[in-house]
């Protein structure tokens, strides 16, 4: 499997409240969701675990339903669009992207909007990028934390085991970098950790 043309480097994690403090609309079990799962290309589970501050400790379940990757055509568009217009225009190329969902707890699931896989020695490293949970009181006053419009996942999967462990930055920015890579940036301080990621049977 060929390199991807851009690196997504985490600089910093996020902070737990941006998680922690998520909506909590439940989501109604229908037998569409259930059909999604069954043909999704990958159905992932597992543990949020916030590290740090007044959250550290606390856990939370996700799902993460994958149906198909981003194309290296788009790619290669999507690093072009972020090097011109920066995070916005990138947020406007991929937010009708639907590749699958990801969902915390009993909340309403977010579209996944950028996915790629590349291979690592014990298996594959999945990357995602999405448009996050924006909470009302943002919407309101117009926080800083506004500047912060994505959601970002790393997931290394070991095939073998069909498990894996990575980290989640729920509110954070992207810049250019050059040489065709991406920075990924945090709002906040504290870690959330992926854990007891296993791959579900089909």
């Amino acid at each position: 499997m060929k390199a991807k043309p851009w690196i997504l480097l985490v600089c910093i994690f996020c902070s737990a409240a941006a998680l922690m403090a998520a909506p909590q609309t439940k989501k109604r079990q229908t037998p569409s969701d259930e059909d999604k799962m069954k043909s999704a290309k990958e159905v992932y589970t597992g543990t949020l675990v916030a590290i740090g501050g007044r959250f550290g400790g606390r856990s939370t379940p996700f799902t993460l339903i994958l149906n198909g990757y981003t194309d290296p055509a788009d790619e290669q568009r999507y690093i072009s669009v972020l090097k011109s217009g920066g995070q916005d225009d990138l947020l406007d190329a991929i937010r009708k992207k639907d590749l699958g969902s990801f969902q915390i707890g009993a909340q309403i699931g977010r579209d996944i909007n950028y996915a790629t896989e590349t291979e690592t020695e014990d298996g594959r490293k999945i990357t995602l990028l999405f448009e996050r949970w924006i909470e009302f009181f943002e919407l309101r006053f117009g926080t800083r934390s506004r500047d912060y419009p994505f959601t970002y996942v790393e997931l290394f999967i070991d095939d073998a085991k069909r498990k894996g462990e990575g980290a989640m930055i729920p509110a954070a920015r992207v810049r250019y970098k050059g040489e065709k890579t991406m920075e990924v940036e945090n709002f906040g301080a504290w870690p959330v950790r992926l854990m007891g990621v296993v791959r579900r049977k089909k």
